[in-house]
């Protein structure tokens, strides 16, 4: 469990500093939403390396949320970028349901 407990935490991490670093790129309405929910995922995966439980939900429940918001922007304009964020963010939610699953 503490294994599945890091690779939440790390893919989290790692993608909300790639999704801080796209606002460097470029600046506008998308991007700076973009930037928060970086900001919110190396928040939330901080907490889940510090074994919070609350964390591990909102490790689910953000994610999952990136993912509704992202599939529409990729169905009218795919990019790498976009299908990496999915990806990891359907990892990072699989990582967390089982975590609150075994942490009950």
């Amino acid at each position: 469990m503490k294994t599945i407990r890091y690779i939440a935490a790390g893919l989290l991490a790692l993608t909300g500093v790639v999704h801080v670093a796209q606002l460097l790129t470029v600046i506008n309405g998308p991007s700076v939403i973009t930037a928060l929910f970086g900001v919110a995922y190396l928040v939330i995966a901080f907490y889940i390396y510090r074994e919070s439980k609350r964390a591990y939900w909102f490790g689910a429940l953000l994610p999952l949320l990136g993912i509704l918001l992202t599939v529409p922007a990729l169905l009218s304009a795919p990019t790498t970028l976009a299908w990496f964020f999915v990806l990891v963010d359907v990892l990072v939610v699989g990582c967390c349901a089982y975590l609150i699953y075994r942490s009950r």
